[in-house]
């Protein structure tokens, strides 16, 4: 499974050969594109946009039930999506001064749009593309949101893959080797 997934500024990117590595394309990027979507040629991964989403509207602008069916044309039309980031809901001081709310809330909102997703995409064999989000603002926030999983029934232990959001601004702190260490890596 790929580990890392490079930022693509637009969706010609997963047709391009000789660019060889997977990439993380923002659903505005493809949701915009007029006519015939491009045919990947590397792995990729779809980020909803969220953070934009958050700190420009003060949430999102797409329905999880459109979101839904955009991921599943951009699956079959574009084919090698590898998995799709939920609508949730980051915590750096931008997107929670923009939505007027607490850590706790937007944690809460991301477990609630990504068992959404889920239910409206009705997977028949279990399998989601969609992956569990991980949201906080320090290392205490991001283990209350693993015991908040928990308590929605939801043991992250047991995802093949789950998304740690809200790290950009940690990432030239002490911080962020508090955080991400949190959950093991496997290879």
């Amino acid at each position: 499974m790929e580990v890392f997934f490079m930022g693509a500024n637009t969706g010609s990117w997963l047709r391009r050969a000789d660019v060889g590595v997977p990439l993380c394309v923002a659903y505005r990027h493809l949701a915009d594109l007029k006519g015939e979507l491009p045919r990947a040629v590397v792995p990729w991964m779809l980020d909803s946009g969220g953070f934009n989403q958050v700190t420009t509207h003060g949430g999102y602008t797409t329905s999880p039930r459109d979101y839904v069916r955009a991921v599943k044309r951009f699956a079959d039309e574009i084919g090698s999506l590898r998995w799709a980031a939920c609508q949730d809901w980051m915590c750096e001081p931008p997107a929670l001064a923009s939505s007027g709310a607490s850590v706790r809330c937007h944690q809460r909102w991301s477990i609630e749009n990504y068992l959404s997703l889920r239910f409206l995409e009705g997977a028949p064999d279990g399998r989601s593309l969609f992956v569990p989000p991980l949201q906080g603002d320090g290392r205490d926030a991001f283990l209350r949101h693993v015991d908040e999983f928990d308590r929605y029934g939801i043991d992250l232990t047991r995802a093949p893959l789950v998304s740690v959001g809200s790290v950009c601004r940690m990432q030239s702190t002490l911080e962020i080797g508090r955080v991400l260490p949190l959950w093991p890596v496997s290879a």
